[in-house]
């Protein structure tokens, strides 16, 4: 410590810059702001699909806790991450939808057709991006992988 010349005692910068980090991190890390944040994610899934017709893939999005009012976030469907599936060929593609979870829920699902053929050909993916949450929560988990397994041989 740094005396004036008044004998005043003084803190230097670097201390005064350590005791700022050290504030700053117990702030965003202290258990009771983190507990009352509620996170918005989304799994992975898998369908086989059939020769004609359609099937549905079923993707799970979860709520890391209830909220006592209506949550939503928009969501599409494929198009950004590298898929293999073809939109619109191999499954329905879907853009600017909102999923909605009443209040008290802390799961809701989203459904997307799956469109069968009879080709002989690998394994396909697609993805789900979650995207504008709103209601408060944050997206922890934006993107779940549908895979499409192929049924011909």
């Amino acid at each position: 410590m740094m005396r004036t010349s008044a004998g005043r005692g003084r803190r230097s910068s670097a201390a005064v810059v350590a005791v700022a980090v050290v504030v700053g991190v117990v702030a965003l890390a202290s258990p009771a702001s983190a507990a009352r944040l509620t996170a918005i994610s989304i799994k992975s899934s898998h369908v086989t699909e059939g020769d004609t017709g359609t099937v549905f893939a079923v993707v799970r999005v979860t709520l890391s806790r209830p909220k006592t009012t209506t949550v939503t976030v928009n969501f599409e469907t494929g198009g950004k991450f590298g898929e293999t599936a073809t939109a619109n060929r191999d499954y329905v593609r879907r853009q600017g939808q909102t999923l909605s979870f009443p209040p008290g829920s802390t799961y809701a699902n989203i459904v997307v057709p799956v469109i069968g053929d009879q080709l002989v050909e690998p394994d396909e993916f697609f993805t789900v991006h979650l995207y504008q949450p709103s209601g408060g929560p944050t997206i922890a988990d934006d993107r779940g992988k549908v895979t499409i397994f192929d049924d011909d041989e």
